[in-house]
């Protein structure tokens, strides 16, 4: 008995990827998201990479260049910020993330 005999339709790696991405971004658009910043490491090219997270979770992000070169302040470790986003999906990797549009420095009040 072959397992696979009842399956609809058998997916490749990219196009599962493909799937997630598109309902991802359908499911989200653009939203709100407030964190601390962790890992921060900037390329060459500009581009900035980053963690968001809170007590209990974090998630990846990117924020390109033109985007990055538009704030009035630098991005760092330990910053809370409140940024404006899509959620994606980084499809060579299979790795959900936030691709930051905008964002704004947060006074954190303790």
């Amino acid at each position: 008995m072959d397992p696979f005999e009842n399956q609809e339709h058998i997916y490749s790696i990219s196009e599962l990827n493909d799937e997630v991405a598109s309902t991802l971004t359908e499911a989200f658009g653009v939203i709100w998201v407030e964190g601390e910043i962790s890992n921060l490491m900037r390329s060459a090219a500009g581009h900035v990479y980053f963690s968001l997270k809170d007590e209990s979770a974090s998630v990846r992000c990117a924020m390109f260049r033109m985007q990055n070169q538009s704030l009035d302040f630098e991005l760092r470790d330990g910053m809370q910020i409140l940024a404006r986003a899509k959620v994606g999906l980084y499809k060579q990797r299979g790795e959900f993330q936030l691709i930051v549009e905008y964002a704004e420095e947060r006074v954190r009040v303790y």
